[in-house]
């Protein structure tokens, strides 16, 4: 649009000032008419004269048409369009850990492990989520992987202080039979714990703990733009599927499983080995086992038994190369302006004009 109009205004107004200049020669307005100039004009030092003012003249012109042009150019934004890889179609991860005391020491190993996994994403987004009778997204969606890495070393310190606490409990029935240290300590660790796990125990006293389908089902509705992403997506649970619900949940596991395939999100399990499992009966714990593993596998994704046969950092590493995890990409057409042409000629033409200006002076 500033061109089609710019051009034409630009035409018209050298022809003005060509026809303006040639009326101004053919009158004289100012000074005296000179007779019998024919002998200065037809000699050889006149002629070389005229001919240098005359190209002067021309030039100048010229270079005042490059610097009006070139404004115009600027001025309609010349753009060329490549193409650059958007990272739209990427991977969107939540941890989503259950952190009740009974998986301290696995809940440590994982968070410790994914340390090295999100060193190395590009493009992904991390998201944390932590549940027990409520749920908390503990680190919303982001690729700020620096922040990220900073919260799993806070979960890190949490999930330590959780296995100290029990050792301390587990050691004094009373609290009255502490020594002052321990007393001291204990204190400390219930202020430290409870900065993280308030929001997760809310209501506790009447819904229970480790409610494994609300604390799933809750991290899936924190995925941004649930129903129109196309990027890929996953959980990664942690839990021993160990239920101690005081009345119904609102979501049990089975349904929040059959949420995240209507949304296509992909759910890798961790689950303890028997010696972690703070149960003591091994039917429950096959029974809790299987159920978990028949879920997850409906979404496509993994179980994982972490213990001595398959170690924590070796069940990230098999969640990280997952073929469900691939990464997709995609590109866009994106403009970008081009000034530097017309700013360039700008420049020389300015530099031309005002040169050939000062020797016309001259």
């Amino acid at each position: 649009m500033v061109l089609y109009i710019g051009i034409p205004l630009a035409i018209l107004l050298f022809v003005l000032l060509y026809f303006l200049r040639k009326r101004a020669n053919a009158s004289y307005s100012t000074g005296r008419r000179i007779a019998n100039t024919d002998l200065v004009r037809n000699s050889d030092i006149y002629k070389k004269k005229e001919r240098t003012f005359k190209t002067l003249f021309m030039l100048r012109q010229v270079f005042a048409g490059l610097m009006i042009a070139s404004c115009l150019v600027m001025m309609a934004r010349p753009f060329i369009t490549t193409s650059q890889s958007n990272g739209a179609k990427k991977r969107d991860i939540y941890l989503c850990l259950d952190v009740s005391y009974s998986l301290y020491d696995q809940n440590a190993e994982i968070v410790d492990s994914l340390v090295e996994l999100v060193k190395g994403l590009d493009g992904d987004r991390f998201g944390i989520s932590i549940f027990n009778t409520s749920s908390v997204v503990y680190v919303p969606m982001t690729d700020d992987y620096d922040y990220v890495i900073d919260k799993l070393g806070e979960l890190k310190q949490y999930f330590v202080d959780q296995k100290r606490f029990e050792e301390i409990c587990d050691e004094y029935y009373y609290i009255d039979d502490m020594p002052q240290d321990i007393y001291d300590e204990y204190y400390e660790l219930v202020d430290r714990l409870s900065y993280i796990q308030a929001g997760t125990l809310y209501d506790s006293d009447t819904k229970g703990s480790s409610l494994i389908g609300e604390g799933l089902a809750s991290c899936m509705y924190s995925f941004p733009q649930l129903e129109s992403s196309e990027r890929t997506r996953v959980v990664i649970l942690s839990t021993d599927n160990d239920q101690s619900a005081s009345k119904k949940p609102l979501v049990e596991l089975e349904e929040a499983v059959k949420l995240c395939q209507k949304h296509d999100i992909t759910v890798f399990t961790i689950a303890p080995t028997f010696e972690r499992f703070w149960g003591d009966y091994e039917p429950v714990y096959d029974l809790l086992m299987n159920d978990l593993k028949v879920n997850t596998l409906k979404t496509g994704g993994e179980f994982y038994v972490a213990g001595s046969e398959l170690s924590v950092p070796d069940v990230v590493s098999s969640i990280q190369s997952h073929e469900a995890m691939a990464v997709k990409s995609t590109s866009m057409r994106i403009p970008v302006d081009q000034p530097q042409m017309p700013f360039a000629v700008f420049l020389l033409a300015f530099l031309g004009f005002a040169v050939t200006g000062r020797v016309l002076k001259r």
